[in-house]
């Protein structure tokens, strides 16, 4: 596992909500599938009062992440196609702004991670978008990138 900081050097994240995150992440099975790795963090978010994924934040069906608004922080875990990590940079932006969140984290694979595959969003590519566009993206994002 690696992590990453954007537009802050050390996250407002409770630390009691992120060390179990981090612990379950890099204790999670190595040959867990895409989609187990995707529920196993699921179910930690929904035990620690995350909202479900799929939240109506734009008055839209569109799915949002897993929100706690009281601990003012999104969780994205982004497994998918590259274009649509643009899309989640952009939501997160979003709720960001509107003071949904003060900070996020994004959870993908690196491009050492077995669920690599071509166009999939890898950490490298997070941390190479956020810096291309530091100053469009102004929400504090801690990137975990799963090995």
């Amino acid at each position: 596992m690696i992590t990453s900081l954007h537009k802050v050097n050390d996250p407002k994240i409770n630390r009691k909500l992120l060390t179990p995150l981090i612990d379950l992440i890099v204790n999670i099975d190595s040959n867990s599938s895409k989609k187990e790795f995707k529920n196993e963090i699921n179910n930690f978010l929904l035990d620690n009062n995350f909202d479900t994924p799929g939240r109506n934040y734009f008055l839209s069906s569109k799915q949002i992440y897993s929100i706690n608004e009281k601990e003012g922080v999104a969780v994205c875990v982004q497994t998918g196609h590259f274009g649509m990590m643009f899309y989640d940079l952009f939501k997160l932006e979003y709720l960001y702004k509107k003071e949904f969140i003060d900070n996020a984290i994004i959870i993908c694979p690196t491009l050492y991670t077995k669920f690599y595959q071509n166009n999939v969003t890898t950490f490298e590519k997070i941390i190479e978008e956020t810096e291309d566009f530091k100053d469009q993206i102004n929400v504090p994002i801690l990137t975990i990138g799963v090995e």
